[in-house]
């Protein structure tokens, strides 16, 4: 490996390398560096966050938690798992704007969520960041209650759709290499229509900040916005639900129970691996994948 190919190699994998970081990837090669990175602890934010004072009001720890993702990102040793993560941040979004903003060691531990599962199982890290409070408030999953005509109440959808349409399958049917799948008509094929989205909003009703005496009761604190919500039954609605691939949940099932069979359905649909790839692909190395090099990673 040439120490131009070096170079090239760590722009991509690192927020910025010394001749130093390419000469170990040119004696050890890019194999072994990358086992290396793996193996480094992650460099979060929370732990810095914790060490400050508690401030009077909330958005005024924002700037920390800010210089707290510029000190891992230029200066952690794990390199390679913040350019990951940085770039399952900006596929799986929230933002401080708006709620958020009074949520800092909510946002600092939702980044730190996506840094600590940059390599981990997919179907992992959908869970954790669908449970993620600051996910919760982002997509209005928190508070999502069960229908209940009689006070005007419907699920909200809001984090059914963007699930789907950006998170994991994308809004039309997809090859393994990433090019769009067409019907006998030559029409795009939808990954999915109303009723699923109705049906995975049922799926997410119920679930709160935890730690709450009742769903009514469930607040934001300094600790319940970096835990993974709570459910609480009484607001999860108990009708059947239509998923993806045609797999329909039982009525009655725990909200739990629910949660989990819907992500694996999202999970096994043949769209997550393409349409991932795609996307990290596109972060990470670069803009115009071809075909072929999406269907290598997916």
């Amino acid at each position: 490996m040439s120490m131009a190919e070096a170079w090239r190699f760590l722009n991509q994998a690192t927020f910025g390398a010394t001749e130093a970081d390419a000469q170990q990837v040119i004696d050890i090669g890019t194999e072994d560096w990358i086992e290396q990175q793996i193996g480094q602890p992650a460099s979060l934010q929370l732990p810095y966050l914790n060490t400050l004072p508690v401030p009077d009001r909330a958005p005024q720890l924002q700037p920390d938690r800010v210089d707290s993702w510029f000190r891992n990102v230029v200066d952690g040793p794990d390199q390679l798992r913040q350019r990951v993560a940085f770039a399952l941040s900006q596929i799986m979004v929230v933002s401080e704007v708006g709620a958020l903003r009074q949520a800092p060691y909510g946002l600092a531990g939702y980044y730190d969520l996506l840094v600590e599962n940059a390599f981990a199982n997919f179907r992992e890290l959908l869970e954790d960041v669908t449970l993620h409070p600051s996910m919760g408030v982002y997509l209005s999953m928190l508070g999502n209650q069960r229908a209940d005509p009689d006070r005007n109440i419907s699920p909200d959808e809001n984090y059914a759709r963007e699930m789907m349409q950006l998170f994991t399958i994308g809004l039309v049917e997809l090859n393994l290499d990433g090019t769009v799948r067409t019907d006998a008509l030559g029409e795009e094929i939808p990954t999915y229509d109303q009723d699923i989205i109705e049906g995975f909003a049922r799926v997410f009703t119920g679930w709160n900040y935890a730690e709450g005496a009742n769903f009514n009761r469930a607040r934001r604190t300094l600790t319940t916005q970096i835990m993974p919500m709570e459910l609480y039954p009484d607001y999860h609605s108990t009708e059947s639900k239509q998923l993806l691939n045609g797999e329909r949940l039982s009525e009655g099932q725990p909200g739990e129970q629910d949660l989990e069979d819907a992500l694996d359905n999202v999970f096994a649909h043949p769209n997550v691996g393409p349409f991932i790839a795609t996307r990290l692909i596109e972060r990470l190395v670069t803009s115009n994948p071809s075909p072929g090099y999406v269907r290598r990673v997916a």
